[in-house]
């Protein structure tokens, strides 16, 4: 009604304001929120109670499990506190404490289930997110690679008649010609090339024999003069023959024999080595081979003899021994020197006569082969224009279909990805429920086991020791008898699932006209009354004249999972119920705010709270006050 009384008002006032400039009231105005993210809310719940206060009447106590007296520290008279050990008793029945160690050990299998789980379902995620990935960047490659297909079989097509000299087949033909003539023109260069390799070897080969021998010449000379081998010097010096190597003649010996075997290998008759092919060339390598190992050898014998020999003054004196060594010594590092280079050569040159051959062989037959190539493609070309069309059609049809594979491809990754992570979350929530059942299993053992110890549940004094050590007692047998000091006292029930939270000691509070009174509960019944309730009592003895009061008795207990203000969710249905969340909304513009909807799975209900057994992220802003009413056509989405 509003719009159109503005309707018929506005030519009015144009006409009476000349132009006047018009106030819209299109102005959003602020919709406050109240959010608390999920992880600033606890698993502490409390359960409220109603009774009447009355005076306190002395206590009996009873035992709460089976087994045998073990310890009793208290006897009749002492004064005791609220939680005073009073008696402990051995188990020997029931096993709470072997039921303990098991529910112990459940809970942390169950826990280290699910890190593993979790660990392996997070690599499994990653793995398919990585999948995915790769599809894509293999789509987009086989794209990009099908897109160069189709235009290269399209210049294919176009180019494919070879008579005409401007086309790329043309030039094809040109380039595998213009190829056979190198080829052709290297292998020559390779031919010419060997022959002069193959010469420098034997010049080579030939400069390497004769410093060979001029060196076993030298050693041959200086090794008789010594040793007298050879019927040249075999009679001079015989005084000077009888010390040298005296120290071990077998080896003087051994030294002689190899200076015949190296003269032997000196006048050895080489003219039938003619160096007229490879193989000669390769025996003739060997042979010096033998000359440069035999002259090595015989150096090293008679080094060893010159040490072995007996100084005689006058005949073979220190002097002697030490220049004949270093002459040795001075052929060595010759040899040495010599053979060094000449195992380079020997290597080089075995390496090239072995594969030359092969090469040229190789090469003429490329040359052979890319003729044969000519001829095909000339056949080819003749029949290219078809074939070139052939080969397009056929492209344009194989990327067609490699294109949707590929699609297939990634559209299978993508659901394998969100696969694992629905997975992980039914998984992890299965696993949650699963710790959650163990932790309840063991707090109920822990409780069960600690039913072992008796404890005081007021002050007071113990008017009667009812057991005696070493006594088997059963559950519900009476232990002890606590005179009350006069404390007040409440009858409260609990039903079979609240007796999971609660036993002897715990705490309680009463609020009462702005003061709030401490106490705790001291005994809970062990078998349920006609209500099917199990009657406790709690006493306070903090001073107060309450006395016939009717009272509210609250409880805090701690739940296995994190509790929420009911009136923050919408119960759809039972078991299930609605969120709403609070969230950034970048597509209305920065920093803009929208309200989500998460449905999550409810719990036991404690009072005005319910459990979350959903798993929701510590980070999430949930919504406290009422937003049904939310237009974002009128309101802006503010946090307080």
């Amino acid at each position: 009604m509003k719009k159109i009384i503005a309707c018929i008002v506005l030519p009015f006032f144009l006409v009476s304001c000349g132009g006047a400039d018009i106030i819209e009231d299109d102005i959003k105005k602020d919709f406050l929120l109240e959010t608390k993210s999920f992880s600033e809310f606890n698993n502490v719940a409390t359960l409220v109670k109603t009774g009447k206060l009355g005076s306190s009447q002395d206590i009996s106590l009873s035992s709460n499990a089976t087994g045998r007296v073990g310890q009793i520290l208290v006897k009749e008279g002492d004064n005791v506190v609220k939680g005073q050990v009073l008696a402990v008793l051995e188990d020997t029945v029931v096993n709470y404490g072997i039921n303990l160690e098991k529910s112990q050990n459940g809970l942390e299998r169950t826990r280290i289930n699910y890190d593993s789980t979790e660990l392996t379902l997070n690599k499994s995620i990653v793995d398919a997110e990585l999948n995915l990935e790769k599809a894509k960047i293999n789509y987009e490659a086989l794209k990009q690679n099908t897109e160069q297909n189709i235009k290269k079989a399209k210049n294919d097509f176009n180019n494919s008649d070879y008579t005409d000299l401007d086309s790329e087949s043309a030039l094809n033909l040109q380039k595998l010609d213009n190829t056979i003539e190198k080829m052709q023109l290297d292998y020559d260069n390779m031919l010419i090339s060997d022959v002069e390799t193959i010469e420098g070897f034997l010049s080579t080969l030939k400069k390497d024999y004769n410093s060979l021998l001029i060196l076993i010449d030298d050693v041959i000379e200086f090794g008789d003069t010594l040793l007298g081998a050879t019927e040249l010097n075999k009679d001079e010096d015989d005084d000077f023959e009888d010390f040298l190597g005296a120290k071990d003649g077998s080896q003087k010996n051994i030294t002689k024999s190899e200076l015949l075997s190296l003269i032997s290998y000196k006048s050895g008759d080489f003219s039938n080595l003619s160096l007229t092919n490879t193989g000669n060339i390769i025996e003739y390598l060997d042979t010096l081979t033998e000359g440069y190992e035999s002259t090595k050898k015989f150096l090293n014998s008679i080094e060893q003899t010159i040490n072995n020999s007996i100084v005689s003054e006058g005949s073979l004196g220190t002097t002697d021994i030490s220049g004949y060594i270093t002459s040795v010594n001075t052929y060595q590092s010759s040899l040495q020197i010599n053979y060094a280079t000449f195992i380079a050569f020997d290597n080089a040159t075995k390496s090239f006569l072995r594969t030359y051959e092969n090469s040229q062989s190789s090469s003429l037959k490329q040359i052979e082969l890319t003729k044969k190539d000519r001829e095909i493609l000339l056949k080819s070309l003749t029949t290219g224009e078809l074939n070139a069309e052939v080969g397009y059609n056929n492209t344009l049809i194989n990327s067609e279909d490699s294109l949707l594979s590929m699609e297939i491809q990634v559209k299978n990754a993508t659901n394998l990805l969100e696969n694992a992570r629905d997975n992980k979350n039914v998984t992890l929530r299965s696993l949650n429920n699963a710790i959650s059942d163990a932790s309840i299993s063991y707090r109920s053992t822990l409780k069960e086991y600690n039913k072992l110890t008796i404890t005081s549940p007021i002050d007071g004094v113990i008017g009667s020791v009812l057991i005696d050590l070493g006594q088997e007692i059963a559950t519900g047998t009476p232990v002890f008898t606590v005179l009350n000091t006069g404390d007040n006292e409440v009858s409260i029930s609990f039903n079979k699932k609240e007796l999971d939270f609660v036993s002897a000691g715990t705490e309680a509070f009463l609020d009462f006209e702005g003061k709030t009174y401490t106490g705790s509960i001291y005994s809970v019944a062990t078998t349920a009354d006609s209500n099917l309730k199990y009657v406790s009592k709690v006493t306070f003895s903090d001073d107060m004249n309450l006395i016939g009061n009717i009272v509210s008795i609250k409880i805090p207990v701690k739940v296995n999972k994190t509790l929420l203000p009911i009136n923050v969710l919408k119960i759809k249905d039972s078991g299930v119920g609605t969120l709403n969340v609070l969230k950034s909304d970048p597509e209305s513009g920065t920093g803009a705010l929208k309200i989500a909807f998460v449905e999550v799975e409810l719990g036991n209900i404690y009072s005005d709270q319910v459990e979350i057994l959903s798993d929701i992220e510590g980070s999430e802003e949930i919504i406290l006050n009422y937003v049904d009413n939310f237009d974002p056509e009128k309101f802006i989405l503010k946090v307080k």
